[in-house]
């Protein structure tokens, strides 16, 4: 049964569970739980029922013949006269038929047939998004093209698709609300269909109207609401640790590390009941929680987490492969942040003998070791080599990357801070605008826009254009108190630049309270011979010396 088409889920019915829980394994992924009352069961049908009509996305390597027949429809219900005083009564009619058995949808329909007007102050694209009959009825006939409920619904998709050409208009000529470059649509699929079906080359139909939302938050909202795996799947059922790792990975990639690591740790709990102790799911899970306690400022803990990858790494793949880089480039990364340079450039050493083996030259896997390799030899003051690395991450950026990528901005962000150290506040300013022009212009992680404001900052400061600076960290700090830890090693960096600034400018008591913000939270999360650490005692030295 599981390898035809015609069977999108199963359901098992009994009140001795225990009984069939052999079919509820990886092994049989259409079986979604063993229920021991009808109420359960009606639930998890009522949530599958949704995915049946919502699961209309088409990725092939040539146009879906379902999308072009939907196509040629909608392209004939343009030119089609509707008369709407005989068509709302038809459709209404016609729908209360198909929601006879749901009587909350009667008065909506009744409304409908009482306000709907054609295509006037976007009543068609209201009606649309409710999610209300004419959302569900319309998006469920073009996806299965059926003909009665499509007629009926004719003059509903001709005024809806005129009605998003005239807002589009509008949004294309409108100078001061630039039309979004990107938008989000919330979906969930397992790892397989992600690998077969979202491929570069193959084309995405969709046969309906098509939602989005300028806002990746909402997108995930969505995502959240299409995942309620307690109603379908056993506790520790290896899908939902797949589940749970998929949503950590995108609050991670949207700066929210506390609920990323919150659904981390759901995923790694079943692992560690459910898998042996050496496979590769596990390692995945203790590298994931480790770049989110690395992003957290918890170094020392990250540590262990990707050590623990790399021993189960190490048994299961060749010397030479090159996700045993990616764990050295992840050592590297808690090193650098931990004051230990020497450490840190053993591990880099040791990524990139493995990426040279792996690639060729101008592969991107390189990125992250050289902008690591320039990052580390800023911190160790060796200026020189730290801009050659950075210029060498910008080259393969610019080869690789779309113009205007974000992975862009934070290389010239790098170059950027590097002319600061330098003493070359004008090509500092350059390279920062260059990075804020793209941060500021497309979807990035905040906390990478917080670190240019960071730098921006400090070049004004060093430039003592101290009101321009200060806007900057203001701006930096922000972000970073909303996205981080209180008690996180970047909070203190731009609590001790506005130490500098305010000693600068002689408001000592905001110097020192800025200052001992940050030696309290390097004391705590850094080592006592950390450079940082070391810098911030003494500027609190020099404070203190002043006032």
């Amino acid at each position: 049964m599981h390898d035809k088409s015609q069977i999108y889920a199963i359901y098992i019915f009994c009140f001795d569970k225990s009984k069939y829980e052999q079919w509820t394994t990886e092994k049989w992924p259409k079986v979604r739980g063993i229920f021991a009352n009808i109420d359960s069961i009606c639930d998890s049908l009522r949530q599958t029922a949704r995915e049946c009509d919502d699961d209309d996305m088409k990725i092939t390597g040539q146009i879906e013949p379902s999308f072009m027949y939907s196509m040629l429809f909608k392209e004939i219900v343009l030119e089609i006269h509707f008369d709407l005083e005989k068509e709302i009564p038809g459709l209404a009619k016609y729908a209360r038929q198909v929601y006879k058995d749901k009587p909350e949808q009667l008065p909506i329909i009744d409304e409908f047939v009482q306000q709907y007007n054609g295509n006037i102050n976007n009543s068609p694209v209201r009606w649309y998004t409710a999610e209300c009959f004419t959302y569900k009825m319309l998006n469920k006939a073009l996806g299965r093209l059926d003909a009665a409920t499509l007629l009926k619904t004719g003059f509903f998709m001709r005024d809806l698709h005129q009605n998003i050409e005239e807002l589009h208009e509008k949004q294309i000529n409108d100078n001061n609300a630039p039309f979004p470059k990107t938008v989000y649509r919330g979906k969930i699929m397992t790892q397989e269909d992600f690998k077969n079906k979202i491929q570069q080359g193959k084309l995405i139909s969709y046969n309906n109207f098509l939602s989005t939302t300028e806002k990746r938050d909402v997108a995930i909202d969505f995502i959240g609401r299409e995942f309620q795996p307690s109603d379908t799947l056993p506790p520790n059922h290896p899908h939902l640790a797949t589940s749970y790792n998929n949503i950590g990975g995108v609050h991670k990639n949207i700066g929210d590390y506390s609920k990323a690591l919150e659904f981390y740790e759901k995923a790694l709990k079943i692992r560690e009941k459910s898998l042996p102790s050496n496979h590769p799911d596990l390692g995945t899970s203790y590298n994931n929680i480790g770049q989110v306690c690395n992003n957290m400022g918890d170094y020392s803990i990250a540590l262990e987490f990707y050590e623990k990858a790399l021993k189960i790494k190490e048994k299961a793949l060749p010397p030479n492969h090159p996700s045993l880089a990616g764990s050295h480039l992840n050592f590297a990364v808690c090193y650098e942040r931990m004051g230990d340079y020497a450490s840190a450039l053993k591990a880099l050493q040791n990524a990139l003998q493995i990426q040279q083996k792996a690639f060729q030259e101008c592969n991107p896997a390189f990125t992250s070791t050289y902008s690591w390799f320039g990052r580390v030899y800023r911190s160790m003051k060796d200026y020189s080599k730290a801009l050659g690395y950075f210029e060498k991450c910008l080259a393969i950026d610019l080869k690789t990357l779309a113009e205007g990528h974000p992975y862009q901005a934070i290389t010239y962000s790098n170059i950027g801070d590097v002319y600061r150290l330098m003493g070359n506040y004008e090509k500092a300013l350059a390279f920062h605008q260059k990075a804020l022009d793209i941060q500021e212009n497309v979807h990035c992680n905040p906390l990478q826009c917080a670190a240019t404001y960071t730098n921006l900052g400090e070049t004004y400061r060093k430039m003592q254009d101290y009101s321009t600076a200060l806007s900057y960290f203001q701006k930096g700090l922000e972000i970073r108190e909303k996205k981080l830890p209180k008690s996180h090693p970047d909070l203190a960096v731009i609590y001790h630049n506005m130490a500098k600034l305010y000693l600068s400018t002689g408001q000592y008591n905001m110097a020192m309270k800025n200052v001992q913000q940050a030696i309290e939270i390097a004391q705590e999360k850094l080592h006592s011979t950390h450079p940082h650490l070391l810098e911030y005692k003494e500027t609190f030295e020099k404070i203190r010396k002043e006032m």
